[in-house]
C-alpha cells in the first residue's frame, strides 16, 4: 500500500499532466452540463480546444507539406 504523502503527490502529478491534454478542456463543459458546475471556467475550456485545434493544425499542415512536395 502508498502512505499517504505519495498518493497525495501521484493524485497531484496527474491532475498536473490532465492540463495538457485536450481531453480535460473537452470532457469538463460535458461534466458541467450535467452536474450544472463545470471544474474550469466555459471561457477557459473552449479557448484551449481552440488553442489545441490551431496547434495541431499548424503540426498536420507542416507535416503534410514536407512529406508531399518532396
Amino acid at each position: 500500500m502508498l502512505s499517504v504523502p505519495v498518493r497525495v503527490r501521484i493524485v497531484q502529478l496527474l491532475r498536473s499532466l490532465s492540463y495538457a491534454l485536450p481531453l480535460t478542456y473537452g470532457a469538463d463543459p460535458l461534466h458541467g452540463s450535467i452536474h450544472r458546475m463545470p471544474n474550469l471556467p466555459l471561457a477557459l475550456d473552449f479557448g484551449m480546444l481552440v488553442m489545441f485545434c490551431i496547434l495541431l493544425f499548424a503540426f498536420s499542415l507542416r507535416n503534410v507539406r514536407r512529406k508531399w512536395s518532396a
